[in-house]
């Protein structure tokens, strides 16, 4: 099944897309993000992609 969730453009918190994103995956469905614009990147909210250490969370 394919899963349409929507995201703001930029200023999100990652979590809240990244935990549904990966239950739908591993359940099999296709997750389809969507933005406010078409064809515009997602961009989450920079001080919710880093960590107490101040390095970035991807770094990990």
């Amino acid at each position: 099944m394919r899963v349409l969730m929507p995201v703001p453009d930029r200023d999100f918190d990652v979590t809240e897309v990244a935990v549904p994103w990966r239950l739908l995956t591993e359940a099999g469905h296709e997750v389809v993000l969507a933005t406010e614009r078409a064809g515009t990147r997602p961009a989450c909210d920079p001080r919710r992609s880093t960590v107490p250490s101040g390095r970035s969370a991807t770094a990990y």
